[in-house]
């Protein structure tokens, strides 16, 4: 099956090799039951890109995710002193 769709990321041709940027149009080759598909630029492609492909959607970088972290030194410092061998064995502190 050939479909066309946007570049989400950078890609490189697999017939000329040429680099294709993230937003331009590339033609996807897939075959049922096989998961890898060829990837063809406008130039290498059967046609020209159809009109109503529409623009690429940018999507959203992550928040920063280490915001909602807590380091060890921190976690650390509100664990009991005692270890697991005090406690197994019944000392008191």
């Amino acid at each position: 099956m050939r479909t066309w769709k946007r570049a989400d990321q950078a890609f490189i041709c697999g017939k000329c090799a040429n680099a294709i940027s993230a937003g331009a149009a590339m033609q996807v080759v897939t075959l049922p039951g096989i998961t890898r598909m060829r990837i063809r630029c406008e130039a290498c492609a059967d046609g020209k890109a159809p009109p109503t492909l529409g623009t690429m959607v940018v999507r959203a970088t992550p928040a920063n995710r280490d915001a909602g972290l807590t380091s060890i030194r921190t976690m650390a410092r509100s664990v009991n002193a005692r270890d697991w061998k005090q406690v197994a064995a019944g000392e008191k502190k």
